[in-house]
């Protein structure tokens, strides 16, 4: 996804090649162990959804943490996908209309083409019933 054209600032940040990788490495094995688990104790408790397993082992409160903390999450990478697409857009118009159109017109500026996107494409796929 987008994340991965972070990933030459992240490892010269993170020290360098050598480092990135093996950090890399370390959360592929995290996410793999974790992944694990979430495997085995859906096994165990026989439930398929994130929020029953928390249901079942630590309760309702656990539960509805849960849905709030993925409503949460699935919110903010909406937000997200909406400024890259602000950013596009806002780029795809500098280069059609020029900067003189561009500096001194209202129609053109990022807020505007992320409203507009909402509303024209976005909004008409929610419609869309499965």
């Amino acid at each position: 996804g987008c994340g991965t054209l972070a990933f030459p600032d992240a490892f010269n940040g993170a020290g360098g090649l050598a480092v990135g990788l093996a950090m890399v490495a370390i959360c592929a094995m995290l996410c793999g162990c974790s992944l694990l688990i979430c495997g085995l104790t859906c096994a165990i408790t026989k439930s398929s959804e994130f929020y029953e397993i928390a249901r079942i082992l630590l309760g309702r409160w656990a539960e509805i943490m849960a849905q709030s903390f993925l409503v949460v999450s699935n919110i903010g990478t909406c937000i997200l996908y909406l400024i890259i697409v602000g950013d596009q857009l806002e780029l795809v118009s500098y280069r059609l209309f020029g900067k003189e159109f561009y500096c001194d017109n209202w129609l053109v500026q990022r807020e505007i083409m992320i409203t507009v996107a909402s509303f024209v494409v976005i909004y008409p796929l929610c419609l869309v019933k499965r």
